[in-house]
């Protein structure tokens, strides 16, 4: 499995404008958050101190990146990133450089 960083921001009017509602549904939310952490503890999650986004940090499968997409992609847009290690860059360059 690769690793990712996945960059998460909450979508304008997603949350009900009632307060109510509004709390019933972040609770929701946290709660699907959590049942996925505690499904992945090697995953890290954060959000930004002030902020309506943040950030989840883990290896994982293109798999479960599309069903963590599918389950929060009503209340938030995210961009995905995969992440190579040093050892990954210098093969990969040493690659390119061969070929030169």
């Amino acid at each position: 499995m690769a690793k990712y960083l996945i960059l998460w921001k909450t979508k304008p009017n997603s949350m009900p404008t009632d307060p109510k509602e509004a709390a019933t549904q972040m609770k929701n939310v946290m709660d699907m958050t959590k049942r996925m952490l505690k499904d992945h503890p090697g995953w890290d999650y954060g959000m930004f101190l002030g902020e309506e986004e943040g950030y989840i940090l883990g290896e994982m499968s293109p798999e479960e990146i599309q069903t963590g997409g599918m389950m929060f992609g009503s209340f938030v847009s995210s961009k995905v990133y995969q992440i190579l290690s040093l050892d990954e860059v210098e093969k990969i360059s040493k690659s390119v450089m061969a070929k030169t």
